[in-house]
C-alpha cells in the first residue's frame, strides 16, 4: 500500500477561498500570457473531512500493522470518494484498500497477490477487534399518565 502524497492539501482547506483563489490566479494569467483565453468550470466540489485516531479502528489499526510488519499512517485521503458524503449523514468512512490511487478505477489498474493478502488480513483484523452491534430495544414512555401521548420509541445501548 502506498503512502498518499503528502503536499496535497488537508481536509480542513476552506472551498470557498481555494476556488475564489484559483479563479483569481486564473484571470491573471492572461495579463501575463498574451493571447491566453481560459474557461474554468467547477461542476461540483466536496469538502473533505477529518476522522481523526479516537475511535475503535484507530485504536486497533496500530495493532494489526504491528503484526503484520507493516509501517502505518494516518493520513488525509487526497482524492474523491463518496466518504464526505457519508461522513456529512453522521457516519465515520474509513478508507483503505490495496492498490495505487494513481490507477484506481482505470484499465492499467493492478493489484499484487501480496497487497490482495494484506489488505485481507488488516480487514480481518478489523472485522476480529470490531466491537459487538448496538442493540436495540424498545421504551415505552407515557406522558401524565395520558394514554393518547405515550409513545414507543427505540433506544440504542
Amino acid at each position: 500500500m502506498r503512502s498518499p502524497d503528502r503536499s496535497a492539501p488537508a481536509p480542513s482547506l476552506d472551498l470557498e477561498k481555494t476556488v475564489t483563489t484559483l479563479r483569481r490566479r486564473l484571470a491573471s494569467a492572461s495579463r501575463h500570457i498574451h493571447g491566453l483565453e481560459l474557461e474554468v468550470d467547477i461542476p461540483w466540489a466536496n469538502r473533505g473531512y477529518d476522522l481523526g485516531t479516537d475511535h475503535w479502528p484507530g485504536h486497533t489499526l496500530p495493532g494489526i500493522y504491528s503484526r503484520l510488519e507493516r509501517p502505518l499512517a494516518f493520513t488525509a485521503f487526497r482524492s474523491h470518494s463518496d466518504g464526505n458524503l457519508f461522513f456529512e449523514k453522521g457516519c465515520h468512512p474509513l478508507l483503505l484498500g490495496p492498490g495505487a490511487l494513481e490507477t484506481a478505477h482505470t484499465w492499467s489498474e493492478q493489484v499484487s497477490l501480496e497487497e490482495l493478502d494484506l489488505a485481507a488480513a488488516i480487514y480481518l483484523g478489523l472485522c476480529l477487534a470490531a466491537p459487538p452491534p448496538r442493540q436495540t430495544r424498545w421504551l415505552a414512555t407515557e406522558d401524565s399518565g395520558d394514554p393518547e401521548r405515550s409513545e414507543i420509541r427505540p433506544v440504542i445501548d
